[in-house]
Parts: structure tokens; C-alpha cells; sequence
């Protein structure tokens, strides 16, 4: 931007015209210029903090911002319109066990007393007891017959820890984020005898069960939602860094760990991450795909010739044979994984053993894009946090923004109520949304930096409009920002998982837990059935299944 002021002459400015522009680009150099000062000043002060933590002293303490008004980053539902809410009562919402009649002693009351009913009072109340059962077995020994002869357990007895204990260890872990360490001091001061590592045993002993409920979710979950969603965060496994993938929508959440957050990885979280890994195959789809990524017409050629019949390959096969009889191709590092990406797409899109995400809504990652077969949606929240980044410190700038923000909201409001219109009346409402869309998203602002992120808008119109073409999709991602919250609570409290079994079964878990609380099941209870192998509830993926008929 420094450049258009180098050959300014002020003996040249003849006209007001000419002076306004000139004023407008040097107003907009300035507010470049403190945005970097700022940065730069940050940047200083921490490697100021670093060298005294080095010499053993301490950083600049960080104190909390001031709480001021209610900005424009706040979800979506908070952002709506304000309506009068009145309190509603609390005790329809509970489940009475037990009901008590406390009477009136009637030799107190006078002769003309009539019944007037009663008041309801309500005691809540949580018992936790311990409950250790010895059962003497007993035992009769035929010398005849040389054989011992052993009273049967009952039903109930399903090992040395029972159902509840287990599912109540499984809920406390899980859900409320005790660590091995504390459920042992918990249990211990019950008179539960268990060391860490049998805790640890009895956490991971679900992982078959577990992990198969997780997919049948996820399966059902993909089938029967109208729209998908999806959002990743970090996560740890024994020190080394991982991605965890949350899928979801309105009646289920999964959660999946790989061990990046690459385009591949995503799609195997989208299969259920199949133990068997993810197939590749050249189909239509594919080829398509790689003339997309401008594989060269060679390559493409040598993969027709070699892999054009339709076989499925894994990845590790795949590159053992490119090694082999092709070692230029899989030295491309800018390529090799393009052709494994188009591949892997290819086979996605055009099998038929798992749903395949009809309409996606994501953030603007790029490891998300072409997933979807119909429908990449992306969430107004992210898109708008590019607009609350902008702090400008010219006064007519921050005018400037604060009134494009307004109507900024005001249209998001107006797609809020395209949602919930007729179908009837939606039709004739998309022509005048898409239009009113071009005409407030024109990067024609005097404030530069705000005209770079209504382009950024602008060039995204048709993931930010796909509500208009599926109206049950939502206009933000807040669900799976919740999701991603579980997983960063579970990080800032047992820091990573030791293996690869126990990230499985944390996921699975979660994936059990979100999806029960999403549907109105009791969680505990669900685990409880599940571990007793009674099943006498019904499985997560069917009432899944059932919310969305």
C-alpha cells in the first residue's frame, strides 16, 4: 500500500476530487500501519516474557479485559431479535419416585373444616450407596461320579464390579472428567477396593461395545439427517499431536480422533474410521477429481492403465506399488497427495456401504471441501469473526464498520426468517435474498481493510446462501463448536490419553454420552443396560432413526 504514495507531488493536487483520494488512501496507510505496530508491539512483549521465564524470573502478567457491552461474536440464537421470555415452573420438568401424603391431624380441626386439596412440595434428593453382595456358592462333591458340583450365579452377577458401579465409573470419566486418580479416592472412601489400574481396566473394557454403538450413530445418524456438520479440534495421545473430527446435527454428535486433520483423514472419520483402513478407487468421480487437481495427462494415463479396472486399494499398498513401478509420481509432494485425496473421493462418493453426506456445514477449512455430494455450507458466525477482528482506530473506520455490521446482522436475520417461512412462499424468496446479498456485500468502503473481508463474503456467496437451497441446514456451527468444547475441557484436565485404545474408547464414550443427552436418555442408564448386556433399551442409532422420521 506504500507504494501508490511514493510519487505523490502536493504541488500537482489540482482538484478536491484528487485530494480526497489521496486523504482516503494515506487515512487507510495509517490504520495498516498501527494494525502491524500492534502485532509487532505483541510480538516484542512475549519474547520479552520468554527471555525472563529462561532466566528464571517471570512474564508480564496477563490481566483479564474488562467485561463491556455485548459484542457481534455471540451465537446465533443470542443474536436474535429480543422477545419477552417469561420464567416457566420447574416442576413439571422433574420426575417424582415417590409421593408422601403429610395429613392434617383432624382432632385439631374445627367442625365446619372442608377439604380444599393439596400443596405440592417437591424434596429432591440423589442417594449414593454402596451395596457389596458376597455370594457363598455352594459346593457338593460326588466320589462316585468324580465331579464337583457348584450353585449358579445369578443373572445380575456379571463380574467382580457391577453394572451400575461400572457405568457410574464410565459417567464420572467421561462426562464429569474425574481422573483415574480421583475416581479411586471417591471409590476407596465408599469402601470400593480398586487400584487406578484396575480403574483404568474397567474404563477400557467397554471398547467393543463401545466403539460399534459409535459407528452405528454415526451411520444412522448421516442416513437420516437432512444436513450434516462438521468441526475439528486438537488433541493429544501420549504426548504426540492429534485432530479430533466432531460430527453431528440436531439428534446425534460422534467424535473421532486421526492423526491429522488432512482431507483423508476426514473422510475416514466420515466412514466410521473403518478398521480396515480407506479404500481407494478410479472411478468417474475420480477422474473427474484429478483433471480438478491438474494431474498431468501422463499420470493420469499410467494410473488408467494400472488402476483403471475398478479394484479397490488401500493407501499403503497404493504407494508400495507407485514406488515400485512408478517412483516419479510418488516423489510429487505437491501431487501424490492430490491423486490419493481424488482417489479416496472417488470411492466415497460412489460406494454404497456407508451414507454418504448429502449437505455439509463446516467452517471454511479446506480439508472439508468436496466431501459433501450436493450442499458445502459454511457458518455466518465464523464468516463474521473476520469483520470483529477489524480493530480500526480512525474514528470514520470505525463508523464505517459498525454500520456495514448492522446490516450485516440485519440480512442474517432475514435468512433466519427465510427458515421458518412456508415452503410455498420460500421459493419466491430466494431471488430477492440472493439479490439483496450482491448489493450489500460490495467492497466499495473507504476503509480498505474491511473491503478485504466483504470480498472474502462475497467469494463464499453460495456455501453462505446454501440455506436457501436446504432450509433445514443451519446458519452457524455453534453445535459442533459445543462438541469441540467437550474435547478441549477433556484436554485442559487429563492433558492427553496413553494409548491408542484409551482414545478410542474416550471418543466412543463422548459420542454414547452427546448423542443420549441430544435424544433425552439417561446416559447412566443406557451404559448400565449395555454393560449388563440386558439391552433392554433400545440402541442410540434406531432412536436416531426415529427423531428424524
Amino acid at each position: 500500500m506504500l507504494d501508490p504514495i511514493r510519487h505523490i507531488d502536493p504541488s500537482s493536487i489540482k482538484d478536491q476530487d484528487t485530494f480526497r483520494d489521496i486523504v482516503k488512501l494515506l487515512l487507510n496507510i495509517v490504520e495498516q500501519q498501527s494494525g502491524q505496530l500492534e502485532q509487532l508491539r505483541q510480538e516484542n512483549q512475549e519474547l520479552k516474557d520468554e527471555i525472563n521465564r529462561l532466566k528464571g524470573e517471570q512474564g508480564r502478567p496477563k490481566f483479564p479485559k474488562p467485561k463491556g457491552p455485548a459484542t457481534s461474536d455471540i451465537s446465533s440464537e443470542k443474536r436474535r431479535r429480543k422477545k419477552n421470555h417469561k420464567k416457566g415452573e420447574k416442576k413439571p420438568d422433574i420426575n417424582i419416585d415417590r409421593t408422601e401424603y403429610c395429613k392434617v391431624d383432624k382432632s385439631l380441626l374445627p367442625e365446619d373444616a372442608r377439604f380444599k386439596g393439596y400443596d405440592d412440595v417437591i424434596q429432591q434428593e440423589l442417594c449414593l450407596v454402596r451395596r457389596n453382595t458376597l455370594y457363598r456358592v455352594e459346593r457338593y462333591y460326588s466320589v462316585k461320579e468324580g465331579k464337583l458340583y457348584r450353585g449358579q450365579l445369578p443373572e445380575e452377577y456379571i463380574g467382580e464390579f457391577g453394572a451400575g458401579l461400572q457405568s457410574l465409573m464410565q459417567l464420572l470419566h467421561h462426562v464429569c472428567d474425574v481422573t483415574h486418580g480421583r475416581l479411586a479416592a471417591l471409590l476407596n472412601s465408599q469402601g470400593i477396593v480398586m487400584s487406578t489400574g484396575t480403574i483404568s481396566n474397567v474404563l477400557l473394557s467397554g471398547k467393543a461395545w463401545a466403539c460399534e454403538e459409535q459407528r452405528a450413530i454415526l451411520r444412522a445418524g448421516i442416513q437420516a439427517s437432512p444436513y450434516t456438520q462438521a468441526d475439528s479440534t486438537k488433541s493429544v495421545e501420549k504426548g504426540q499431536g492429534k485432530a479430533t473430527q466432531i460430527i453431528g446435527a440436531e439428534f446425534f454428535t460422534v467424535f473421532y480422533t486421526m492423526d491429522s486433520k488432512s482431507r483423508l483423514d476426514v473422510l475416514r472419520a466420515f466412514l466410521g474410521n473403518p478398521p480396515e483402513g480407506l479404500p481407494l478407487c478410479l472411478n468417474a468421480t475420480s477422474r473427474q477429481l484429478l483433471r480438478h487437481f491438474e494431474v498431468s495427462k501422463k499420470d493420469r494415463q499410467f494410473l488408467e492403465k494400472h488402476f483403471g479396472d475398478g479394484r479397490l486399494w488401500d493407501i499403503p499398498a497404493f504407494s508400495t506399488y507407485l514406488q515400485k513401478h512408478a517412483p516419479k509420481i510418488r516423489a510429487k509432494k505437491n501431487m501424490y497427495p492430490r491423486i490419493l485425496e481424488s482417489l479416496a473421493l472417488g470411492h466415497y462418493h460412489e460406494q454404497v456401504g456407508f451414507p454418504v453426506v448429502k449437505s455439509l456445514l463446516s467452517d471454511d477449512a479446506p480439508e472439508y471441501l468436496r466431501i459433501a455430494l450436493w450442499l458445502h455450507a459454511l457458518c455466518w458466525i465464523h464468516d463474521a469473526r473476520h469483520y470483529n477482528k477489524l480493530t480500526p482506530k480512525i474514528e470514520l473506520h470505525r463508523s464505517i464498520k459498525e454500520e456495514f455490521q448492522n446490516k450485516y446482522w440485519q440480512f442474517y436475520y432475514q435468512l433466519l426468517d427465510f427458515k421458518e417461512l412456508p415452503a410455498s412462499r420460500q421459493e419466491a424468496q430466494k431471488l430477492i435474498l440472493k439479490q439483496q446479498f450482491e448489493s450489500l456485500f460490495k467492497p466499495s468502503t473507504n476503509y480498505f481493510q474491511l473491503n478485504e473481508c466483504i470480498s472474502r463474503t462475497l467469494a463464499n456467496k453460495d456455501k453462505l446462501l446454501a440455506a436457501l437451497e436446504n432450509p433445514a441446514l443451519p446458519l452457524h456451527n455453534n453445535g459442533m463448536e459445543l462438541g469441540a468444547r467437550r474435547v478441549v475441557r477433556k484436554r485442559d484436565i487429563s492433558l492427553h490419553s496413553w494409548s491408542k485404545t484409551g482414545t478410542k474408547v474416550r471418543d466412543a464414550f463422548m459420542s454414547i454420552v452427546e448423542t443420549a443427552n441430544k435424544l433425552g436418555v439417561n446416559a447412566m442408564e443406557y451404559i448400565a443396560d449395555r454393560i449388563s448386556q440386558k439391552h433392554d433399551m433400545p440402541h442410540l442409532a434406531d432412536l436416531v432413526r426415529q427423531a428424524y422420521a
